[in-house]
């Protein structure tokens, strides 16, 4: 097998297995209270988008993230009390601003987070999701 080919299969077994571990972290994070959005419609899941991005050493990309309900439609948080927080898994590899801007520093492979707690009364709600980000 020759050495791209087989640098190629490893890389993709890497993202698989590091794709897996992500919807892990992403659901471990969830909690399922009773939080509405504008629209009346309860909050049951944060996604980050892109879920995975590759970035060169010295270049930036900009992720962003949204609320959904269990069945998949986009929730309004415009009249929640949000905290939205992102980092790095390894900022000597990436950082990432508070509105999602990732800066490639290092080459390397680690995850961007994006937890987000919701408070609505007595209740509140924290979710998180995960990207895999691939600096070259």
């Amino acid at each position: 097998m020759n050495t791209v080919r087989k640098k190629r299969i490893q890389t993709y077994a890497a993202y698989c297995i590091t794709t897996a571990f992500a919807a892990m972290v992403m659901f471990s994070g969830c909690s399922g209270d009773d939080i509405t959005g504008a629209e009346g419609h309860q909050v049951a899941q944060i996604v980050i988008e892109p879920d995975s991005a590759f970035i060169e050493v010295g270049e930036q990309h900009d992720f962003s993230a949204y609320t959904l309900t269990e069945d998949g439609d986009t929730v309004s948080t415009d009249n929640l009390d949000i905290e939205w927080e992102w980092w790095s898994t390894d900022p000597d590899v990436f950082t990432v601003e508070p509105g999602g801007l990732a800066y490639a520093h290092n080459p390397g492979q680690e995850y961007c987070i994006v937890e987000v707690t919701i408070l609505k009364g007595s209740s509140n709600f924290t979710g998180r999701d995960t990207a895999i980000v691939f600096v070259f």
